[in-house]
């Protein structure tokens, strides 16, 4: 676990990182789409990302909707609202890096910044078919379902924690 470490994303960061997933998806443009979003989020404050390195190179990220006014959110202030409450959202690993404890390192990085930085509570979205991964963020604590949605053909199930 030595060669692994998270850090706050920068440009330089995110553009490497995004540029992988996108070459991963050669031919989906909503990646190109995603990418310029998640960018935004970061450089105007309305999200700020992690990401985890395996040798300096990156294989996972995090990132922390703040606002409403991010595309996933959507106006919705239950799920993020600029003050008291944010969402955990792109919450990726690269599939030879799974398994290990990452997701708790990246998800333990969201939640210590939005504690530092005033925020009362934080939840996720997950697809109800990954039982695993319910399971995962159950186990961390996000116990208070507070939402669910078909989005893209799948149920997500909305899960809080307060921090």
């Amino acid at each position: 676990m030595e060669n692994y470490s998270v850090r706050r994303a920068d440009r330089v960061s995110l553009e490497k990182l995004w540029n992988k997933n996108i070459a991963l998806h050669a031919g989906d443009p909503s990646w190109q789409r995603c990418k310029d979003e998640f960018i935004g989020y970061n450089e105007r404050g309305e999200g700020v990302s992690f990401i985890l390195f395996w040798r300096d190179e990156p294989v996972g990220e995090i990132t922390l909707l703040t606002s409403s006014k991010c595309r996933p959110i959507a106006g919705r202030t239950f799920l993020a609202d600029g003050r008291k409450i944010s969402n955990i959202n792109a919450l990726r690993i690269d599939e030879d890096h799974r398994g290990k404890g990452l997701a708790t390192r990246l998800i333990s990085a969201a939640e210590e910044f939005a504690r530092e930085n005033g925020f009362e509570k934080i939840n996720l979205g997950v697809e109800a078919k990954e039982a695993k991964n319910v399971a995962i963020y159950l186990h961390l604590g996000y116990t208070e379902f507070i939402y669910h949605e078909i989005y893209d053909g799948s149920l997500i199930l909305y899960y809080s924690k307060d921090l």
